[in-house]
């Protein structure tokens, strides 16, 4: 992927896809500025802004990365992934109580997935 970069260095796609896929190899840190690349000429992409709030969240930049979830939920206001990942955020701040409440109000959603009700019934678990 590298490698297509230096042939398109300005390809804001390749720097998003990049940048998840750092996520994914779990190096966090250097997804951040493919992603924070792609999110300048791609402001309004929901999805850079939740991956940049996952990096964030894997660095233990908790507030960074809910800034980055609430600027995605403004673009993408119905997107139980988002919230998910934002209820996420809130958990691993120890906010469990608050993680919870976003999940349970996602999880009535008409768009709720699996995924979503599983971390609510272990949020549920854990907080007690």
């Amino acid at each position: 992927m590298t490698e297509s970069l230096t042939l398109a260095p300005n390809n804001t796609q390749l720097h998003a896809e990049l940048g998840r896929a750092l996520i994914a190899a779990g190096n966090p840190q250097s997804a951040i500025p493919a992603l924070v690349r792609a999110q300048s000429t791609e402001p309004n992409d929901w999805r850079i802004l939740s991956a940049l709030g996952v990096a964030n969240d894997q660095l233990g930049r908790h507030e960074a990365a809910r800034n980055a979830y609430q600027r995605a939920l403004e673009l993408s206001p119905e997107n139980v992934s988002i919230y998910n990942n934002l209820a996420l955020s809130w958990a691993l701040s120890r906010q469990l109580e608050h993680a919870v409440k976003i999940l349970e109000s996602a999880a009535k959603k008409p768009n709720s997935t699996v995924q979503l009700r599983q971390n609510l019934a272990l949020l549920h678990g854990i907080h007690g």
